[in-house]
């Protein structure tokens, strides 16, 4: 009840931390308090005061950093691994916008039913539980606006203006990786028709809608790639300067899973894993694999639903390079939305309760609820 109705001022002094460590202690320390309605309130609260979800050892205070709360530094575990390095590079937000599109942007054409209006718009949705993220991207931006349902919230924008200054050079010069690019491309290719003025309204829409019908081509690449062939890939060092970590961060934010899973049930055991699916773009998933340090296969799969491709890994060197990965200067994580909150209970319970069966199921469960809300 007081978690509904209580709001915290960014001023509130003593009183803003002893009521962070509340949260802090609710999700992560008390195993009671999981149902559904009570995961809701939680994670709507970390929305109202304006956190990116960050709770475990750094608290981000809309784009500051907050004094940490608790210091578990993961450095003596990373010093005996000569791979893992803590990230030291900011991110770089044009390239982490192009890494959350290709996993959850769209780019789309409107024509009106009398063929009088052509309408243009670049979307991102998301659950509404990741509010912050969206209205990040729209101050980063400066332009757009944010529209919202019952279930989730979304950037947009549709003015041809705003696209052409300011979206079209974002991905032009950072190229979709994924076969978004041939949509961005035809996107890209109609508005340009739209704003020719030695053509009358009914030549556009009969030109853009020519454009609209065509069809992707089968294993269509990303030019992106320059002709590489997933198959040709055998190393980072194949894919390291297409692939950045700021756009594997925002691709992350939207394809990324963070997981825990039951190994064996007699005995009960249970250990921490990552993956990723994808219907297209198998290059992704095998560059991803090298960069990320995933000694598994990718896998095709068929079922009654459609084809997919699949990542993931449950190796131990694996998941603390990955944790590694998204770690910035080994005391804040990289990633900007709810995602984060999945990430910290993740890494931190791999720390702390390795091993430990009872304190895993509940932070399973817990991150399992989470992405329901999602």
């Amino acid at each position: 009840k007081e978690i509904s109705c209580y709001k915290i001022l960014f001023d509130a002094g003593n009183a803003w931390d002893i009521r962070l460590k509340y949260y802090i202690y609710l999700i992560n320390y008390s195993f009671k308090y999981n149902e559904r309605n009570y995961i809701q309130k939680i994670v709507k609260r970390f929305i109202i005061i304006g956190q990116s979800a960050c709770i475990y050892r750094y608290i981000h205070q809309r784009l500051n950093i907050v004094r940490p709360l608790m210091k578990l530094s993961t450095l003596n575990l990373l010093e005996h691994n000569k791979l893992l390095k803590p990230n030291n590079t900011p991110l770089n937000f044009n390239e982490w916008l192009v890494g959350l599109t290709d996993g959850d942007g769209t780019f789309n054409i409107f024509i009106t039913k009398d063929n009088k209006k052509i309408c243009f718009m670049f979307k991102i949705s998301q659950s509404i539980y990741n509010t912050q993220l969206i209205y990040k991207i729209k101050k980063e931006l400066g332009r757009g606006r944010v529209t919202k349902s019952s279930s989730m919230i979304s950037f947009v924008i549709s003015k041809k203006k705003d696209l052409l200054e300011y979206i079209f050079p974002i991905f032009d010069n950072y190229p979709l990786l994924s076969s978004k690019r041939y949509n961005y491309l035809l996107f890209k290719k109609s508005l340009i028709i739209s704003n020719r003025q030695d053509l009358t309204i009914e030549q556009k829409v009969k030109l853009i809608k020519e454009i609209k019908d065509k069809k992707i081509p089968k294993d269509y690449i990303s030019d992106a790639w320059n002709n590489l062939d997933y198959k040709d890939i055998n190393s980072e060092n194949d894919v390291n300067k297409i692939m950045t970590r700021s756009w594997i961060v925002g691709f992350i934010e939207a394809e990324g899973s963070f997981y825990l899973v039951i190994k064996s049930h007699n005995p009960l055991r249970i250990i921490h894993g990552f993956g990723i699916t994808q219907k297209l773009d198998p290059i992704l998933l095998y560059s991803l694999k090298y960069i990320l340090h995933i000694p598994t296969k990718v896998r095709f799969r068929q079922v009654k639903t459609g084809e997919y491709y699949i990542l993931d890994t449950t190796n131990s060197k694996s998941i603390e390079y990955i944790i590694s990965y998204f770690i910035y200067k080994d005391s804040k994580n990289l990633m900007k939305g709810i995602k984060s909150l999945e990430f910290v209970l993740w890494k931190r319970s791999y720390y702390k309760y390795k091993g430990n069966t009872k304190k895993l199921m509940v932070i399973r469960n817990l991150i399992r609820k989470l992405r329901k809300e999602r």
